[in-house]
């Protein structure tokens, strides 16, 4: 039986922390650290960011919220009748407005003028004929313009029209009456025309 014996001297270890692998360890440590600030610095950037864009849909939600709240009427406190009075005041102003000037006859009148037309036409008019009749100031206000053969029969039809116009205030307290110019082609012993206004 043979046996074999190894004579040559066993080669040393090497050892692990040389000097190189020390320097290996430490530039791929310090890279793995580098790697991993940047990549930091780049997620808080990105999250800044996103912070940056949430606040301002924040705000213009908020800004709109705001506004359709105003526009309704509402406040932060939906059960606050005092706010809630307090939004319908500029409504409430305005139709306080324009109720004023429709009683005051600025836009007209809400009855029309059927009563003080239908009174006007059921009088008698001897004598006179009308050519204009304008109701104004919300069936405050009337004039009359006519003619007449006679002008001692304007102020008994002017009389009547007031008696008959007075429940609906109106008087008529100015009168003009003048004779209808007559053409070159008339003959001057024809009965003169005369025309008057009644206001």
């Amino acid at each position: 039986m043979s046996q074999q014996i190894n004579l040559l001297p066993k080669p040393p270890k090497k050892s692990l922390l040389s000097a190189p692998n020390a320097l290996l360890c430490l530039l791929a440590c310090g890279a793995l650290l580098g790697f991993q600030g940047w990549s930091g610095s780049q997620a808080v950037e990105a999250a800044r960011l996103a912070d940056q864009r949430s606040a301002q849909e924040l705000g213009t939600r908020q800004q709109m919220l705001q506004a359709l709240q105003k526009k309704l009427g509402e406040s932060d406190q939906p059960h606050d009748i005092g706010a809630q009075i307090a939004a319908l005041e500029p409504q409430t102003r305005v139709s306080r407005d324009l109720l004023e000037r429709l009683k005051s006859g600025e836009l007209g009148s809400l009855n029309g003028y059927a009563g003080q037309l239908t009174e006007f036409a059921s009088l008698p008019q001897r004598g006179v004929w009308v050519t204009m009749v304008t109701v104004s100031n919300a069936g405050r206000t009337l004039r009359i313009e006519g003619r007449a053969l006679r002008k001692e029969q304007i102020l008994p039809y002017a009389a009547l029209m007031n008696g008959a116009m007075d429940k609906y205030g109106i008087a008529l307290t100015n009168i003009e009456i003048a004779p209808l110019r007559q053409t070159v082609d008339e003959d001057e012993s024809v009965t003169p025309v005369w025309t008057f206004k009644l206001y």
